[in-house]
């Protein structure tokens, strides 16, 4: 992804951040938060111990609210977004920083999890690396691309033109902007296959699960 526009995406989740939630439940069609509880739920099944937790691209911390109903954990956020991370009305550690150079020791952590912001990585294979590094289980939801064709070509479609216009019917025009440029994600991403692989690389991946026509992936690896 090129600097510019990968400048382009920090802005857009800058824009949104006051919404967040509230449009990603709606373009989401509701199903944001099922999906997160899925991976919580299929995470804590296959990683055990999980005690420490790091909440990569946690935004406004939705994913740690979601694992703090079935696991009692310590868990830092992290986020390049310092708007984005201040939504996060949470008792916990905040820190700023990029997924490629994580700012922790090594195995700081037990787990690490990503809810709807691996997509944003500006290089999945370092981020990967860093998630080995610093942990021993991983559990990711997030933005995908499916490798059928017919599939691929309705969710062009839904990003690039029902996206923009079902967050603004839910959070009106101040933030039609930065939904729009959720589809430079889109378009950006690999095929869900080819992420599959990249996390492979590292680690073990015990889950792999295709939601919403393909356009959301959840992956739980181990070591």
């Amino acid at each position: 992804m090129k600097e510019n526009k990968w400048k382009k995406i920090i802005e857009a989740y800058d824009i949104i951040a006051p919404v967040y939630e509230r449009g990603n439940k709606f373009v989401t069609l509701g199903n944001i938060e099922k999906w997160r509880k899925v991976t919580i739920k299929m995470l804590l099944q296959d990683c055990k111990n999980m005690h420490k937790v790091l909440d990569a691209g946690s935004g406004p911390g939705n994913m740690t609210k979601t694992l703090l109903k079935y696991k009692n954990a310590k868990v830092v956020l992290l986020d390049q977004s310092e708007i984005m991370i201040k939504e996060a009305k949470l008792p916990v550690d905040k820190v700023i920083g990029t997924f490629e150079y994580m700012p922790f020791r090594d195995n700081s952590f037990d787990t690490v999890i990503m809810g709807f912001s691996f997509h944003a990585s500006t290089n999945m294979r370092m981020t990967v690396e860093e998630l080995k590094r610093i942990s021993r289980c991983v559990g990711i939801v997030s933005i995908g691309k499916p490798k059928n064709i017919i599939k691929r070509s309705l969710l062009y479609i839904y990003m690039k033109y029902f996206v923009p216009f079902l967050s603004f019917l839910s959070t009106g025009a101040k933030y039609y902007k930065g939904y729009s440029r959720i589809f430079d994600i889109y378009t950006s991403v690999p095929n869900n296959n080819d992420v599959e692989k990249i996390i492979s690389s590292e680690f073990k991946v015990k889950r792999f699960k295709e939601v919403g026509l393909g356009s959301v992936y959840i992956i739980i690896g181990t070591k």
